[in-house]
């Protein structure tokens, strides 16, 4: 039998990456369906008030327009906001680390039945 014939019964190279590429398909899907409001998110915060509340939905601003940013740091204590979120990160990853460790000692030094 030639070696480009295939059996009855077996798959060929394509048939055999459908599920892979059906998966990777599903998760770009996924990905994309979880970035969009993000870059939604982005995209109004450079638009001017006039574009953001206007008739038409652009997702790139006609002029870009960075005074949000400006009424932001004006209007609340913007170093402030960002010391507490800098405190409360560090303290979650110290005890975390801290704490992981201990565990995992824990596991590697008691026989557990499974």
């Amino acid at each position: 039998m030639n070696q480009n014939q295939s059996h009855p019964g077996t798959f060929s190279q394509w048939e055999a990456r459908i599920p892979l590429l059906l998966t990777y398909a599903i998760l770009i899907a996924g990905a994309f369906v979880m970035i969009m409001p993000f870059a939604w998110m982005i995209s109004t915060s450079i638009k001017p008030d006039r574009e953001i509340f206007g008739d038409s939905i652009r997702w790139l601003p006609a002029e870009l327009d960075l005074q949000n940013y400006a009424d932001a740091f004006e209007q609340t204590n913007m170093p402030r906001l960002f010391a507490n979120t800098a405190l409360v990160t560090a303290v979650a990853v110290v005890s975390q680390v801290l704490l992981g460790s201990m565990a995992g000692y824990v596991f590697a030094r008691l026989r557990l039945r499974g």
